[in-house]
């Protein structure tokens, strides 16, 4: 049979029947017991390197696709834990002096700015709304009140598009809010265009940035010194 690959034959010592290893190493030793056994076998060298390989090959992936699948089954049990079995954060525990204080939410006579008002309300928190439209503040803020009966409210009719001064946001805003205590402020309101930017007016642009860039930044200022002092 002729074997083909590299192959290095180490001396043995036929006298003492014994084999030593040559300096070239344990490699060289393995090499010629791999060769003697297919020579006793009749298997070629070939088919055992192709079958290790294959095993090796094997085992690897099996050990990869074991480890993915364990992260994904931990992954799946940290978000059941936290969407299903953890306890909702009580935020009035922490930031709350006591019952007099007040969350403050732009934009919170709907959509999420309002679900805020709703979750903070329902920990026992007082609520303070700045919107635009006075009415749909106090319709709003009643709702509140007849399913937390407990609570205080107050309303903000504050137009952020309409009012680009800091100047303006302390008289309408900081100046109404000042003896109350603001144990949190979210700056939710907000304002979108949807379409082509070259094809928008020019006063969408405008009230685009003053909504989102200005006023978080401005009802920030005003109210900051108060808060930090608390």
């Amino acid at each position: 049979m002729e074997f083909t690959g590299p192959a290095v034959f180490t001396a043995v010592r036929t006298s003492t029947k014994r084999k030593t290893l040559s300096l070239i190493g344990l490699r060289s030793y393995l090499e010629t017991e791999v060769v003697s056994k297919c020579l006793n076998n009749s298997v070629s060298v070939s088919a055992i390197l192709e079958n290790t390989v294959a095993l090796v090959a094997f085992s690897l992936c099996a050990a990869i696709g074991l480890i993915t699948v364990l992260r994904s089954m931990l992954s799946l049990m940290s978000s059941f834990t936290r969407h299903f079995l953890r306890a909702p954060y009580n935020h009035f525990q922490r930031y709350a002096k006591d019952k007099d204080s007040f969350v403050v939410v732009t934009g919170g006579s709907d959509g999420i700015g309002f679900e805020i008002c709703d979750q903070m309300a329902e920990q026992g928190f007082n609520v303070c709304i700045i919107s635009r439209t006075l009415a749909k503040i106090e319709i709003k803020l009643k709702e509140l009140q007849v399913k937390y009966p407990k609570i205080q409210t107050k309303a903000v009719a504050f137009d952020f598009s309409k009012n680009a001064k800091i100047s303006d946001y302390k008289e309408k805003i900081g100046d109404q809010l000042k003896d109350i205590d603001i144990a949190m402020l979210f700056l939710n309101a907000g304002h979108i265009n949807i379409g082509n930017f070259h094809e928008m007016e020019d006063q969408e642009i405008q009230d685009s940035i003053m909504i989102n860039s200005m006023q978080p930044v401005f009802t920030m200022k005003v109210l900051v010194d108060q808060m930090i002092e608390r």
